[in-house]
């Protein structure tokens, strides 16, 4: 289950946390998605209310974004202090 797009940018570190502590849809195990969910995300992603903006992602444990804009370019070893969306996902 995803959340709906915040489309206030913050860092990775906060954008966990916002996840982390986001409380929708009677879940609370939600968290950053992985690239690959936002991958296939990328094939609905106007259903998610996404249009070109680049989300942050997971990898490994480590700071990753997907930029919608460029036709689900994703990105990974990227600074966290970068300012990005979030979109959370739900297990």
């Amino acid at each position: 289950m995803w959340s709906t797009i915040l489309n206030s940018e913050m860092n990775w570190n906060k954008a966990k946390k916002y996840c982390a502590n986001y409380n929708g849809s009677g879940h609370s195990n939600w968290r950053l998605p992985t690239l690959d969910e936002l991958k296939r995300a990328n094939k609905n992603k106007n259903a998610l209310g996404i249009t070109d903006q680049e989300i942050w992602a997971e990898k490994h444990n480590k700071p990753a974004y997907f930029n919608f804009e460029r036709r689900g370019h994703p990105k990974s070893g990227v600074p966290p202090d970068f300012s990005l969306n979030v979109l959370c996902i739900a297990d």
